[in-house]
């Protein structure tokens, strides 16, 4: 596969219902949905924030027929120590964003994608394999949508997070940056609270 700026890459030739993990079933739309160290209201950081549902809506395929929200493990137990007392507000958080998806891409199947099974190996997959990947201000899915054969998109890079990724569109023309969105960041959240964060996401 060539993309228009030169860049080459084998054909996609795998099957993707059986894997090393057995049956999986793989999402057309991945999202990677970083939420547990964000909500960390003791270390404000302006390099890392959460994305507003309209950012994904605008890009989404109305087509889609299914769409994978791959965030973490909403079981305490299953987190670093510095996630373990957001895991009720992520689940929150996630589900408020499953329920614009079913509201807005009817057609669609909503997935989150984080039980027992899904391993980190599975996230990078999931990235590389889907139609469209996105991503927000995250490092975590930065190098999975090198790989995807679809179209990804990801927030523009700022202050330590993924600065370097802003360069890699212009050489690769299936990756596309979502410049200036609409974004909550870490230190903007801890001024206004979680009531106030879970009404702007869907907002």
């Amino acid at each position: 596969v060539q993309s228009a700026t030169g860049f080459q890459r084998p054909a996609l030739s795998v099957n993707l219902n059986t894997t090393m993990f057995g049956e999986v079933t793989f999402d057309e739309v991945a999202i990677h949905f970083r939420c547990g160290d964000i909500l960390n209201l003791t270390n404000p950081r302006g390099d890392y924030g959460l994305t507003r549902y309209s950012e994904y809506r605008r890009r989404i395929s109305p087509t889609a027929k299914s769409i994978g929200l791959i965030t973490q493990s909403f079981d305490k137990s299953r987190n670093r120590e510095n996630d373990q007392d957001h895991t009720t507000t992520c689940r929150e958080l996630a589900n408020l964003l499953v329920e614009c998806f079913e509201r807005d891409f009817p057609e669609a199947t909503v997935n989150i994608r984080n039980g027992p099974s899904e391993t980190l190996t599975l996230a990078y997959i999931r990235l590389a394999v889907a139609e469209q990947s996105i991503i927000g201000l995250s490092s975590f899915g930065a190098f999975p949508i090198l790989a995807n054969y679809g179209t990804s998109y990801f927030v523009e890079g700022r202050l330590l997070v993924n600065k370097w990724l802003n360069l890699v569109p212009d050489m690769m023309d299936n990756i596309i940056v979502m410049t200036n969105p609409d974004l909550l960041r870490n230190k903007h959240i801890m001024k206004k609270g979680i009531n106030f964060t879970k009404q702007w996401i869907v907002g």
